[in-house]
Formats: C-alpha cells, structure tokens, sequence
C-alpha cells in the first residue's frame, strides 16, 4: 500500500472502535460520516471520494493532525468512561482515567520533542498495569461472594446484589478504559520509534492478551444485569487487541512511507 491508502485503511479501522457516546456526543466527531469510514471491502474510487472531503476537512493526510485525530477520538472515549464511572461509584479507578487524561494535558502543553513520549508512554503502562490490578479485585469481590453458602447469600442478598452489580459495571468501565489506554499507548510509540520495527509493541499486546485469557467472563456475565454476551467473550477482547495491532501496524508503515517518499495525495488514485 502507499501512503495514502495506508491514511484510509487507518481511518477505516479506527472508526470501527470508536464508541457510540463518542460519536454522538461529541460535535466535532459527529460531523465525521463513521458509518462510511467503517465500510467494510476494498476502498473503490466512489468509496474514497465520500471520504476525501473529511480527510481534508480534518488535514487527515499530515501526519501530525493524522496522530492528533487519533489520539483525540481515543481520549474522547476515557472521558466518557469517566462520566459512566462516576454515575456508578466514586472509586479509585476515576484516579486512574484521571491520569490517562493528565497524558493529554502534558502533550497539549509540555509537548516540544519526541524524547518526552518515552515518559508518557510509561505513565501509560502504570495506568494499565493499575487498571489490570483494578479488574481483577472486582473479580475477586464478584468471586468471593458467589462462593458464599447459600444461606450466608441469602440473608445478605440486598446486600450482595447492589455489591456485584457495582462491581460488574466497574469491571466493564475498567475494560473500556483499558483499551482505550492501549490504543492510546499504540499511537504515541508509533510516533516515538519511528523507524524502529513494530516489534517492541506487539510483544507488549501479546502479553495483554495473557491478562484476558485469565479473566473470568462467563462469572462476570453471570451477574451482569444485561447479559450482554458479546462484551463477556475472551475471544472478542483478544480480536480487540488484534485490531490494535493491525492499526499499529498501518500506523508504522504509514509514518514510515511519510519518512522516506512524498506522495501527491491529491492526485493518488486508489482502487
């Protein structure tokens, strides 16, 4: 693929994930025609010219304004999170969100080279790693009480109810957010190793992947009011990070077509 056709099969994908509170909420985002940019298939020239215009509406084929879309959608969606956390529980996970957000603020603010991205890109690992911690004690608590005697259930069960169900949304808030960090962990390494494979990233997604094989979905979907199996499924997770990488992937080559070529984008033809 050139450059260009990187750009879309990178907006493509991205707007696959984009949360739906995203997409309504959020003005600047809801001008963007996602249901066009998700269309599965091949990109024929009828498909890329609905899309063109957005693409230059947003100067999407700059890379700096490609990385800064992108990392602007993802911590749209933390924000979110945050909204739906703080209608459930005032708990230590709102810190968390809080410092994936503090992310955004030094690149807005302190932002002047790309030796600091190795600095956020840290922060951002602790913040996983915490949120990975988060998950599994709100597993443990869902666990602990499903394992009461019946009749210890029983005499606590208004009790237990309100506990698990807090707990479940939790872990669910917990799941988003931690996606959300990965993606936006993906996309500032990409723009901190340029040239460097794509390697160092994908061993860090492979070993997510060994934290979600480890979690207990079928006791989550147990209690989760909504039953909703598709978000209760290890294999659609683990597709999740697969998805990551592919961007990350696209991502890489894209920044390195950047490095080594000038494309005309105007006048590139893609089929």
């Amino acid at each position: 693929m050139d450059k260009s056709q990187k750009l879309v099969q990178i907006i493509k994908e991205t707007a696959k994930e984009v949360p739906m509170q995203v997409r309504n909420n959020n003005e600047i985002f809801s001008k963007i025609p996602f249901n066009v940019f998700a269309e599965s298939g091949l990109i024929s020239q009828e498909e890329y010219n609905k899309i063109k215009p957005y693409i230059d509406e947003f100067k999407l084929n700059d890379p700096k304004n490609m990385i800064k879309w992108l990392i602007d959608i993802h911590f749209a969606g933390i924000e979110s999170i945050n909204d739906s956390v703080s209608a459930v529980r005032r708990d230590l996970l709102s810190s968390e969100i809080s410092k994936i957000s503090a992310v955004k603020d030094k690149i807005v603010t302190t932002y002047e080279n790309d030796n600091q991205l190795v600095g956020y890109m840290e922060q951002l690992i602790d913040v996983i790693s915490d949120i990975e911690g988060k998950i599994r004690d709100y597993i443990r608590e869902i666990d602990k009480i499903d394992n009461l005697p019946s009749y210890k259930f029983f005499l606590q069960a208004n009790f237990n109810k309100k506990k698990v169900t807090t707990a479940v949304q939790l872990t669910k808030a917990s799941l988003n957010a931690y996606f959300e960090a990965l993606n936006i962990y993906v996309v500032i390494a990409n723009q901190n190793y340029r040239r460097q494979s794509n390697i160092k990233v994908n061993q860090y997604l492979e070993k997510k992947k060994d934290f979600i094989n480890g979690l207990s979905f079928s006791l989550l979907l147990a209690y989760d009011k909504e039953k909703d199996e598709s978000f209760w499924n290890s294999s659609v997770k683990l597709k999740e990070i697969d998805k990551i990488k592919s961007i990350s992937k696209n991502l890489s080559e894209y920044l390195l077509c950047e490095e080594e070529k000038e494309i005309d984008f105007e006048n590139n033809v893609i089929y």
